[in-house]
């Protein structure tokens, strides 16, 4: 019997325990007797403690299948060169100062959303269930031509598709895509062209300005102790909603309104007269709103890490914005010079993806936004 002095997870350990016991004990009666009915009610007692006890050791590992989303996302980096052996051993990238950076372990990972479980249990309440790694210390330049390769791979097997509105509807059916530019399956501005290195590309801006955006470059945030990877938690939302297509999702009182097209949930943010938000809007709201609190918009990174994972897990673009989708704003990065948004897409009429720019003042009703959380 535990004593006074164990803590809550020890007596629930010794209580699984037990019950594992009698379970042994009545498997044993079981093989002699041939009746199981008591065997099979201690095996469901017994599975209901252990996963009790692995929800408080791992919060999200039930809700999320952490392990298993790690995983494929390892195995999809490792399939597509992302990643390389490192000097001692181990697989990671080779960053843009020339340092080594490790993958993450599942174990380091688990532990960060531990040590977060409050803010994360709100957020994966609110539909944050998407776990994505993202190599955001290595070169941009790298990661936009893989981006390419996979996006020319999956259209020459004949497993490219538009995105579906229910991407993981067994029975929606998959419309291919039959034709690519002659230029290619990916356009990407020139200002992209090492943007990441020389600076000339920055995250996670306060503001869109020139002259006071708040942000840092690169090689500033890994200086500062950014890991090489970071991980995020994203809606795993592959069409971002237009108006008045939104949900709403969390527990009561702390329910979260998808963002959309429209900005049908941050009206109070739209210039007074205008009825579509622009990236300064998006922005605000983000940084203001309750509903919003520990999201970010998302860097070029995150955007193409999230579009390579969908492909190679369904065969399936994102932000196909003249199908089901819409094109997406990376309110989490800025060019101050052009002072411009990247912003992306997959194009029908360009029969290819886009990687492209846009003015944080302008409105367009195709545009919408997606957030990440930091974990």
């Amino acid at each position: 019997m535990p004593s006074r002095e164990s803590s809550p997870l020890q007596t629930e350990l010794h209580a699984v325990t037990a019950v594992k016991e009698r379970f042994d004990a009545a498997y044993q009666a079981a093989v002699t007797s041939g009746d199981t009915t008591q065997a099979e009610r201690l095996k469901q007692e017994l599975t209901d403690k252990m996963n009790a006890l692995k929800e408080k050791l791992y919060p999200f590992e039930v809700r999320l299948r952490v392990r298993e989303q790690y995983e494929s996302q390892k195995t999809i980096m490792a399939r597509l060169k992302i990643l390389e052996p490192l000097a001692d051993g181990r697989l990671g990238i080779k960053g843009i100062d020339g340092a080594e950076f490790p993958l993450p372990s599942y174990q380091e990972v688990s532990r960060r959303m531990v040590e977060k479980k409050e803010v994360l249990g709100t957020k994966v309440d609110q539909g944050f269930v998407k776990l994505l790694l993202v190599p955001f210390g290595m070169p941009l330049d790298k990661l936009v031509t893989i981006y390419r390769a996979a996006l020319q791979k999956h259209f020459d097997e004949s497993k490219l598709f538009y995105t579906k509105k229910d991407p993981y509807n067994a029975e929606e059916p998959l419309e291919p895509i039959t034709e690519l530019n002659t230029e290619g399956p990916l356009w990407v501005w020139n200002k992209y062209n090492g943007a990441d290195a020389d600076g000339s590309l920055v995250y996670y801006p306060q503001k869109f300005s020139a002259t006071n955006h708040g942000a840092k470059t690169k090689t500033e945030l890994l200086a500062g102790g950014q890991p090489g990877f970071t991980t995020r938690l994203l809606e795993d939302m592959p069409n971002i909603p237009r108006q008045g297509q939104g949900k709403t999702v969390g527990s009561s009182g702390h329910e979260r309104a998808q963002l959309d097209t429209a900005g049908t949930s941050i009206k109070g943010y739209i210039e007074q007269g205008q009825t579509i938000p622009n990236p300064h809007e998006y922005l605000k709201a983000l940084q203001t709103e309750k509903q919003y609190q520990h999201e970010q918009g998302m860097t070029p990174e995150e955007q193409i890490m999230y579009a390579l994972t969908h492909l190679e897990e369904t065969n399936q673009v994102i932000d196909d914005y003249h199908g089901k989708g819409s094109i997406s704003y990376q309110l989490g990065a800025y060019f101050p010079s052009s002072e411009d948004v990247p912003f992306a897409y997959w194009g029908r009429d360009d029969r290819r993806a886009s990687l492209s720019w846009f003015d944080p003042g302008g409105r367009v009703g195709v545009c919408g936004a997606r957030s990440a959380v930091g974990v």
